[in-house]
């Protein structure tokens, strides 16, 4: 069960309820910035979110943009739309505990599907040194990499101002450019871009958008 981007509405407790006991819960990124949602709302949800993680088996919280530039480590300068300084000073340092808990992490992989908030190319690979990975080690090294240099997963200057890049990160690229610089073989399950229902493109059969 993949959860897209949920900006700090708490839809996804209806969601969960219709799990079976060994499905597991994919939340694809994404928790705050709400156009209409108070800073507190949101960093709440997300914390529910948190315990609903630890009182349950089979929950994986991905990492997308729109939470990527509330960390500590990041700095100030990395704003996306939304971005919010009493959002930051709620959540920021929590999201760094949360970090070196293990609660996020920037990949996720499952029986041949690879789970990242907006997808993964061949040329942002290529252009962190992880071009040479194998398909099954793809989402170690994804991860790995996130927890030695954030850098690589920064909006990439001089793209697209909407992430429509072959070379943007996994939590920037949209879907066009992902279709376009695919790594062949391999299933993507997605969020990021708005869809109003899951999207399979049929010029790109092995990216799910939901």
């Amino acid at each position: 069960m993949c959860i897209g981007d949920i900006h700090g509405r708490d839809i996804w407790k209806k969601i969960v309820e219709r799990k079976n006991p060994n499905d597991i819960v994919v939340f694809a990124g994404d928790y705050f910035d709400s156009w209409d949602l108070s800073p507190e709302t949101q960093v709440q949800n997300f914390k529910e979110i948190i315990m609903y993680q630890q009182t349950y088996e089979n929950v994986i919280l991905l990492i997308g943009n729109h939470d990527f530039h509330y960390m500590e480590s990041i700095g100030d300068y990395e704003k996306y739309s939304g971005w919010n300084r009493k959002t930051k000073d709620l959540i920021g340092n929590y999201l760094e505990i949360c970090l070196k808990r293990g609660n996020l992490q920037m990949a996720y992989e499952k029986d041949g599907y690879l789970f990242t908030h907006a997808g993964v190319t061949k040329l942002w690979l290529k252009r962190a040194g992880l071009l040479t990975a194998t398909n099954h080690s793809i989402v170690d090294d994804i991860n790995n990499l996130f927890k030695k240099d954030v850098e690589h997963f920064r909006f990439a200057v001089g793209t697209d101002p909407y992430g429509d890049d072959p070379r943007s990160s996994p939590i920037w690229v949209r879907p066009k450019s992902l279709s376009e610089n695919q790594i062949e073989g391999l299933n993507q399950v997605v969020g990021h871009t708005k869809y109003s229902s899951i999207e399979i493109s049929p010029k790109a059969p092995h990216l799910i958008f939901v």
